[in-house]
């Protein structure tokens, strides 16, 4: 399974791409404590989410679509 996120370290917004479409894929978003900090639904190939609320700081992003988690991948938040 492959997601790729970019810009990382990331300020503002990043960019998530998928290998394809899936009408059920969810990010969720966790800070280093376990606390969720932000979901969204990412059903395309490419979504955009606004991060510059996020405070400084490193997070994991799980990738889920339906049930199952299929990736988690590291986002750094820069001032």
């Amino acid at each position: 399974y492959r997601a790729t996120v970019f810009p990382n370290p990331a300020v503002e917004s990043i960019q998530l791409q998928f290998e394809n479409y899936a009408e059920d894929r969810e990010l969720i978003f966790m800070d280093v404590r376990g606390q969720q900090v932000l979901q969204q639904a990412a059903p395309n190939k490419e979504v955009s989410v606004d991060v510059n609320h996020l405070k400084t700081g490193t997070y994991l992003i799980q990738v889920r679509e339906g049930e199952g988690l299929k990736k988690v991948v590291r986002l750094v938040i820069e001032e």
